[in-house]
């Protein structure tokens, strides 16, 4: 088949084009600029044009490609197929539904998209619940992890493409690292996060605290005393960051595996965190919990303080992620519902909808 992946959002469709690529498919991936997205809503009203014309431009290229499947990313995106007239796979990951559809002017819009796509899928359980009501039919896609990229020590491969400057390397002779992996943002968490932040310098001050940069709370959290605060960290540059900590932290709101942290699951990394879906697995994942900052800190100190405990986390963890998230496995699985999908097949023309 020839596939079209149009936006790229958290590294997923390129992971994606990457595994069925290997399964003998062509495919292109489209990455969007989507002009003033980090603006609120009333500035992205402004930006219209240029994304309309943007949008247009692409739909060019697609119509002029022969695509048999064209698969969108971010919810409100399936208005490129809409207004196209091709059939389109809409793919959501996030915000673009547990926020977006939420807000009363926003719903119209994105309901539609959903209801014309002739494939719906969402990449964490939780969007469950905001989807369904609009497509029941809608499908949970496991998010896909380069787990060749994102393996134990084998980040050594990849850090020939990073300045050396900017690319964490492990060093043995240094105190104990946790790295808090998750945005600093309100919906993953980051009250909790500082909590046990908080906590960790009371109870373990010689360990070094590692948070990314960027996220809605950053301002708030950013001079918070003793911790380091990484700029953004290039994707190709993810493993050597992982594997020069020794555990890692996670979202602590919504319950989720992120792709952050399946990444370092796959990096062999003992995960504190949330999560709240075990029924979507045939064994839930080696995510150690606590109900409390106080038991989540908890958790982070005793793998400090038992290296034994730490890699054998890291390993079930390892094992977990290759089993349940592997990239070439999640291809196969998207592989077969287009396969199985009579409304795809478009290469400009619609063969139907499955508006509701």
């Amino acid at each position: 088949m020839k596939i079209a992946h149009v936006n790229d959002i958290a590294h997923v469709p390129a992971t994606l084009a990457e595994g069925l690529r290997l399964r003998g498919h062509t495919v292109e991936l489209f990455r969007l600029k989507l002009m003033g997205g980090k603006l609120p809503t009333w500035a992205k009203v402004l930006m219209l044009p240029w994304r309309g014309g943007e949008m247009r431009s692409v739909n060019r290229e697609l119509r002029a490609g022969g695509f048999d499947v064209v698969h969108i990313h971010f919810a409100y995106l399936g208005w490129a197929g809409i207004l196209g007239r091709y059939p389109y796979v809409l793919h959501c990951h996030g915000t673009d539904v547990r926020r977006n559809l939420n807000r009363f002017y926003q719903r119209p819009f994105i309901a539609r998209s959903l209801q014309q796509a002739a494939q719906v899928f969402f990449s964490t359980p939780d969007l469950a619940e905001h989807i369904l009501p609009v497509r029941p039919d809608a499908v949970w896609l496991p998010n896909p992890t380069n787990t060749d990229r994102f393996c134990p020590n084998g980040e050594q491969a990849f850090l020939s493409r990073q300045d050396a400057d900017s690319t964490p390397v492990p060093n043995t002779a240094r105190p104990p690292r946790v790295l808090f992996i998750s945005a600093l943002s309100r919906i993953k968490g980051v009250e909790r996060a500082f909590q046990m932040i908080d906590l960790l310098q009371k109870q373990m001050p010689e360990a070094e605290i590692v948070v990314m940069g960027f996220g809605d709370q950053l301002p708030r959290y950013r001079n918070w005393p003793g911790i380091n605060v990484l700029d953004r960290v290039p994707y190709e540059a993810m493993p050597s960051l992982i594997q020069s900590n020794d555990v890692v932290v996670g979202q602590l709101r919504l319950g989720i595996i992120s792709m952050s942290e399946q990444e370092a699951m796959a990096c062999g990394k003992p995960i504190v965190g949330e999560f709240r879906y075990p029924e979507v697995y045939d064994e839930p994942p080696p995510i150690l919990t606590g109900d409390t900052a106080e038991e989540l800190t908890g958790q982070v100190i005793r793998l400090l303080n038992d290296e034994n405990a730490r890699q054998a986390a890291g390993h079930r963890a390892r094992e977990w992620a290759v089993k349940h998230h592997d990239y070439r496995l999640v291809a196969g699985l998207l592989e077969s519902y287009y396969e199985s999908n009579t409304h795809l097949g478009a290469k400009g023309e619609r063969r139907g909808s499955h508006a509701q």
